[in-house]
């Protein structure tokens, strides 16, 4: 698994220097399967007779990413985060996804953070290799984000939203980077 979360990575690195300069690809590309590190996938995997969807584990790459932002406060990982959500059941919407599905996951996804040390620092550091996100010129248009009681949750320039669509699009592809698992 190791191996292709690794592959993901170098190939995100690869291919998304023309359509995201902000690291969002990378992030996402290394937080996309981290839940299969849990023990319930683990077991999963070994287990004979195995039913597909039985066991979560894009949400844990979410739980991660929100473990990071609550150091860091970066709207690059609310980005990756929607990306890593949504790489198999398609783009979630955000506040479904930060009010239901973090709170929601099952405990063996929540211990992800502690098996995912190594990741969370590559992911910190290319926060810091990356330009942050341009927020706030007087020329950008504006996404806004809203939680179902209208609550603003985050603004996004919309030029951004191309980043988080071609990064979203690099991972639903991801199936034909080779797997170890």
């Amino acid at each position: 698994m190791d191996e292709h979360i690794k592959g993901t990575y170098f190939q995100a690195r690869r291919f998304s220097h023309t359509f995201d300069r902000y690291g969002i690809t990378a992030i996402a590309a290394i937080a996309h399967d981290l839940g299969k590190k849990s023990s319930a996938f683990v077991q999963y995997l070994k287990a004979d007779k195995k039913i597909r969807g039985s066991v979560q584990h894009a949400i844990g790459g979410v739980i991660a990413l929100c473990d990071i932002l609550q150091e860091v406060r970066d709207e690059r990982l609310i980005m990756a985060a929607l990306i890593v959500a949504g790489h198999h059941t398609g783009m979630p919407d955000l506040p479904r996804l930060s009010e239901e599905k973090v709170r929601e996951a099952p405990q063996y996804l929540k211990a992800i953070p502690e098996l995912s040390q190594t990741e969370m620092q590559m992911i910190k550091d290319i926060l810091k290799r990356f330009p942050g996100l341009p927020l706030g010129g007087k020329s950008d248009r504006k996404l806004f984000l809203t939680s179902k009681n209208n609550r603003k949750l985050t603004v996004l320039p919309v030029r951004n939203l191309t980043s988080i669509m071609s990064s979203y699009l690099f991972l639903r592809k991801e199936k034909d980077i080779p797997h170890d698992v």
